[in-house]
């Protein structure tokens, strides 16, 4: 099952390199990624798209959160979810 997951990060660079290295090295199955700036300075949105059950997932979301220049981690549950994040970022 895929399974979208939002992480708000600090906007510098190489945060996303070390998000996705993070997802490929521990070897959960990366469907898409992607990025853009948030509404606040200094912050971005990276999207992640996994074929992972939920218990990876949950793991993977612990792991996410860990990582320093990590704000917000979520996983969308719905489609009405993924609607209400994509209009705030």
């Amino acid at each position: 099952m895929y399974r979208r997951i939002g992480v708000l990060a600090q906007d510098e660079p190489g945060t996303m390199v070390r998000i996705a290295s993070m997802v490929l090295r521990r070897g959960y199955d990366l469907v898409s990624f992607s990025a853009e700036r948030g509404r606040e300075d200094g912050l971005c949105w990276c999207r992640l798209e996994v074929a992972e059950g939920q218990e990876r997932c949950d793991r993977m979301i612990l792991q996410l959160r860990r990582l320093m220049e990590t704000v917000e981690v979520v996983l969308f549950e719905g489609a009405s979810d993924f609607e209400r994040e994509r209009r705030s970022a």
